[in-house]
C-alpha cells in the first residue's frame, strides 16, 4: 500500500461528553475508495494531560470499519482526550473530544 491511498478516519458519536459517559469510537480504513477489511489497527486515548488512558486491539469489519467503546471514569479530569490510531504499516489518523466539567 502506498501512503497516497491508504486513509484512516475516526469519528466518535459526540464531541462533547461528561464523566461517567461512553464514548462510541469508529474507525475506517480505505485504500482509495475501497474499504481496507480485516485491517489490524491499535487505538490509544490520551487524557488532557497526555496520560495514554486507553488501549484497544481493533480488526476492520468486510466494510472497513472497527468500532470501539471508551468509558468515562466518573474521575476523569475535564479538557480534550486526543485519539489516535494506527495500522500495522504505521498509517494514522488523530482525533479528538471534549470532556465538559459538571
Amino acid at each position: 500500500m502506498s501512503i497516497q491511498d491508504v486513509t484512516l478516519s475516526i469519528q466518535t458519536d459526540r464531541s462533547q461528553y461528561l464523566s461517567g459517559d461512553n464514548v462510541t469510537i469508529t474507525v475506517t480504513a480505505k485504500q482509495g475508495e475501497s474499504p481496507i477489511t480485516q485491517e489490524n489497527l491499535k487505538l490509544y486515548v490520551f487524557a488532557p494531560d497526555g496520560k495514554k488512558k486507553f488501549t484497544a486491539s481493533l480488526r476492520t469489519d468486510n466494510y472497513g470499519k472497527a468500532i470501539a467503546l471508551y468509558r468515562l471514569q466518573k474521575k476523569d479530569d475535564s479538557g480534550s482526550y486526543y485519539i489516535e490510531v494506527q495500522n500495522q504499516d504505521r498509517f494514522l489518523a488523530l482525533s479528538s473530544f471534549i470532556v465538559l466539567a459538571e
